[in-house]
């Protein structure tokens, strides 16, 4: 156990860090603030927390890459890590550019945080949830400054990414839903050229809470299109009352697309 204003530090201002809990093992974090690179300069430090029973608790914030560049935490093989907020990726380079940005992977793995997810204060960040893992959080954010662009939330495989209270996906960042992968938000919002993005050869699935508000202007883009033929596009279910408009595209000639969800459409839909 560890504990101070400070935390737990990987890779303060350094490079090539690693910590690993792994076997059953268990890392506590009483207070303060626990990072992967925070400072500038600190560049390709990781943690890794793997194996059923293998646990990180952390009972203040967890950073991963809030100054420093190519930091990673990965949740794989059913190990777990607990945090109060969370952030990935801040106003250095990130993660995307790496060969290994942050993944929680296979089935039993979590990343469980009590208050607020943060992907990208900076640019380019990226986080995956892959191959049946999961992940939980009070409210998300992609993109979290007027800045901020590119950074990409993407669900695939299987994993499953439930109990979001707000989903905010900011102007000029992405989120990805497909390969089964699925999506639940109480309330969404889409801000103005924020993406959604939908793989109309295996879909996932992105539910909206039955009755909860939308505030929709961005665009749903389709991801990895097939070579030909003509594929319809159904990506919303159990939506309440939605604020603003919806755009489908753009879509390759010789294609048709459709929003669909099982709510009868608003007047302003």
């Amino acid at each position: 156990s560890v504990g101070g204003s400070y935390g737990l530090q990987v890779g303060w201002g350094s490079t090539g860090n690693r910590m690993v809990v792994a076997d059953g093992g268990r890392v506590v974090c009483l207070s303060g603030v626990s990072d992967v690179g925070r400072p500038t300069g600190s560049i390709s430090n990781t943690i890794l927390v793997t194996g059923s029973g293998s646990v990180f608790l952390n009972a203040g914030y967890q950073g991963v890459g809030i100054l420093g560049s190519y930091n990673n935490l990965t949740i794989a093989d059913g190990g777990k890590v607990v945090t109060d907020s969370a952030s990935v990726g801040g106003n250095g380079i990130g993660n995307m550019a790496s060969t290994h940005p942050p993944i929680v992977t296979d089935t039993g793995s979590l990343w469980q945080v009590t208050g607020t997810l943060s992907l990208g204060f900076g640019s380019y960040n990226q986080l995956i949830v892959s191959n049946g893992a999961e992940v939980s959080a009070a409210s998300m954010t992609v993109g979290n400054t007027a800045s901020a662009k590119s950074n990409s939330f993407t669900v695939t495989q299987g994993a499953a990414v439930t109990n979001i209270g707000t989903l905010t996906v900011s102007t000029n960042n992405i989120v990805n839903v497909y390969g089964g992968g699925t999506l639940s938000v109480n309330t969404l919002s889409l801000q103005p050229n924020a993406q959604l993005g939908v793989d109309v050869a295996t879909p996932g699935n992105f539910a909206v809470r039955s009755g909860a508000p939308m505030v929709l202007t961005g665009t749903v883009n389709p991801i990895n299109l097939p070579r030909s033929g003509r594929r319809t596009i159904a990506i919303l279910s159990s939506v309440g009352a939605l604020t603003g408009s919806l755009t489908l595209g753009p879509l390759p000639a010789g294609y048709t697309g459709s929003i669909t969800t099982n709510q009868p459409a608003a007047p302003n839909q």
